[in-house]
């Protein structure tokens, strides 16, 4: 883009003085008190206005200056997207009334030290013993971080809780800060390197950042299951083989070794057949066990149903990543929202429908696989 320098007032009056010597002879000068030359101030006003817009149009299409909703249209063409801020949500033991069935909304407490609050999410029953694990959300969005050994204080008396606290099993998954416009910047920048430009090639074969694993020895046997020099490309994604190489090969640097079980041919530039080699997820069947209680007037079909279409419907609207950390209660509170279900008791999952837990944390290479053949309702 030509380079654009903004004009001052007395570059340009002095410009429209020249122009009007020739209309007016060479005595002519700019005054206040002259039509003519209220004429050229307005006239030099909208020169420098217009100036002012090219400059700005200039600075956002440049991606070391832009920024806001220009940096966002900007950096799409090349697949990147800003970070926008998640909520943290953590659980934590409730105490209590036993079998009370404390419910989403109406309990909250704070971190004594920050004052961070948090809201529990979904219905949580405690057990016999009186005690339950409860999902809350934090108030804020961004990265709110509530250590284990805080001190909670609850702001909500309910009559049937008398305790929140951290125990051992509990899981956190901390929120994201929104990105700013410097660290967008900085992540742009970044991208100009091989392994991070072929990371954000590949996001547009995959659904979400998640769906990418990209590890590479360089010079230092950092993974021990592949080869030095070599990098190792773990995908889970729809498209075919040929589609994936093509891109691995495109945006690799020459003489990198490739590893993966997966293997297609690729034409490189010079019409050579490059073999390129690459992982698919594994997938991990996931199994769904909820257990529930009925409202008086439905029928135990009507709850089973109800369930497991409240199942379905939490497993289309999630996006599930390779390593994700499955946690069984995020998905009671649409069972708990259905009409033959008076309240969930617990939710469990399970990687062979025999053993079943709270939560279950896969591996950096795995995606977990649903599928309603495999979900289970416990009608009580």
């Amino acid at each position: 883009m030509t380079d654009i320098t903004k004009s001052t007032l007395s570059d340009n009056l002095q410009q429209w003085t020249e122009y009007y010597k020739g209309l007016f002879g060479n005595n002519f000068v700019i005054s206040p008190e002259s039509v003519i030359s209220n004429i050229a101030v307005a006239c030099s006003a909208v020169k420098m206005n217009f100036e002012d817009q090219l400059l700005f149009v200039k600075s956002m299409l440049n991606p070391y200056t832009t920024k806001g909703t220009w940096q966002d249209n900007l950096f799409s063409l090349v697949k990147l997207a800003r970070q926008q801020s998640t909520y943290t949500v953590v659980q934590r033991t409730i105490s209590g009334t036993p079998n009370a069935t404390v419910t989403a909304g109406e309990l909250m407490f704070e971190d004594a030290s920050t004052k961070n609050q948090f809201k529990l999410t979904a219905n949580c029953t405690l057990n016999g013993s009186g005690v339950g694990t409860g999902t809350f959300m934090s108030e804020l969005p961004g990265a709110v971080v509530l250590d284990t050994s805080a001190t909670l204080n609850i702001l909500t008396p309910l009559s049937t809780v008398t305790g929140v606290y951290y125990s051992a099993g509990n899981v956190d998954i901390v929120g994201v800060d929104y990105e700013s416009d410097e660290e967008f910047r900085e992540r742009w920048k970044n991208w100009s390197d091989s392994p991070t430009k072929l990371y954000h090639k590949l996001l547009g074969v995959v659904n979400t950042t998640g769906d990418i694993v990209i590890e590479q020895n360089r010079g230092t046997q950092v993974f021990p299951s592949f080869p030095i020099n070599t990098m190792h490309v773990v995908l889970n994604s729809a498209y075919d083989d040929a589609t994936i190489g093509k891109i691995i090969l495109d945006n690799t640097t020459d003489g990198v070794g490739f590893y993966g079980s997966q293997t297609v041919n690729v034409l490189d530039d010079a019409g050579q057949t490059v073999a390129v080699k690459f992982d698919r997820a594994e997938t991990v069947n996931i199994y769904v066990k909820t257990t529930v209680v009925k409202v008086s007037n439905a029928t135990s079909q009507d709850a089973q149903n109800d369930a497991l279409n409240a199942i379905d419907e939490y497993v289309s609207d999630t996006t599930f990543v390779m390593g994700q950390v499955l946690v069984g209660n995020r998905f009671n509170s649409l069972i708990d929202a259905k009409e033959a279900i008076d309240y969930v008791v617990k939710t469990q999952l399970s990687t062979n429908g025999s053993t079943f837990t709270d939560t279950i944390s896969l591996t950096a290479h795995q995606v977990p696989l649903f599928d309603r053949t495999r979900n289970t309702v416990v009608v009580s």
